[in-house]
């Protein structure tokens, strides 16, 4: 049995017009996606094909650099700065400055583009700054730089780590982002933007007058149980270890503990501060 004329004509209709109605459909989508992918090409032309021609999709290394620079008795004074990338100081020999360092970037940068210079009271150690290249990637250097101990110490960094252990010499530090950490016997002048600052002071008493000074990082103290100092203390982020005397209801409040005769040491952030004592060992 045939079907009616009309359903038979709706029918073929609807095969006839299938295909041009996909069709329109198509040239939509085309119109509406097409540009969409046109900018994408764009894009990859105008910057991923430039860098690739720059850098020749540059070579990416990961290398250690080890280096022995022999030092003056003279020297007074180890100045460091590597803004982007970690600053570890250990003991060494009393002779001699010994560089472990690991570099991250380019073929160029991976060979220890930095400058050094020595004069009879001043050792200095430079590292460029980090650099973006392609793909997004940044070039780094870490240090682990062993010195002679009691030679006294300048560390600079923006946001890489510096940790300084066991150094009997003023140790001093500016860092922006990056952590410090530093242990001394001597006295300390810690100076950070926002990052925070952990110091440990192992002498009974201290050479000279210290300070340590954050604008926003918190600040971590501890220190030998019989040491004398004259602590000065502002913190707006909360004070632990020490009772505040005076303007107790200050958001910044201040406290001084400060014995007759001993060596001045302050602390100023407008992060949280707190003191623990070590105990003595025998």
């Amino acid at each position: 049995m045939s079907a009616p004329p009309g359903i038979a004509d709706n029918a073929r209709m609807e095969l006839f017009t299938y295909p041009f109605e996909t069709n329109r459909k198509v040239r939509a989508w085309h119109w509406h996606i097409m540009p969409g992918l046109a900018l994408a090409a764009l894009f990859l032309a105008l910057v991923v094909a430039p860098a690739s021609a720059d850098s020749g999709a540059p070579d990416w290394q990961v290398r250690t650099i080890d280096a022995r620079h022999a030092i003056a008795p003279s020297v007074q004074t180890i100045s460091i700065s590597n803004p982007d990338g970690d600053i570890r100081i250990r003991r060494g020999t009393a002779d001699a400055i010994v560089i472990h360092a690991v570099a991250q970037g380019t073929a160029a940068v991976s060979a220890g583009q930095w400058s050094i210079r020595a004069s009879r009271q001043r050792w200095q150690l430079r590292v460029p700054g980090a650099r973006r290249v392609a793909l997004g990637l940044s070039t780094r250097v870490d240090l682990v730089v062993l010195v002679p101990t009691g030679v006294m110490l300048d560390l600079r960094s923006r946001q890489g780590q510096i940790d300084v252990r066991k150094q009997d010499a003023l140790i001093r530090t500016q860092n922006n982002e990056g952590k410090t950490i530093v242990t001394s016997t001597v006295a300390l002048d810690l100076r950070s933007r926002d990052g925070p600052i952990v110091a440990a002071l192992l002498g009974n008493r201290l050479a000279r007058a210290s300070r340590l000074q954050s604008r926003t990082g918190a600040i971590d103290l501890a220190i030998s149980a019989s040491a004398r100092f004259a602590l000065t203390v502002r913190a707006c982020g909360g004070i632990a270890g020490l009772t505040p005397k005076g303007a107790q209801r200050s958001r910044c409040p201040t406290v001084q503990d400060a014995p007759a005769d001993a060596p001045e040491f302050r602390v100023t952030t407008r992060g949280r501060f707190s003191l623990s004592r070590i105990p003595a060992t025998n």
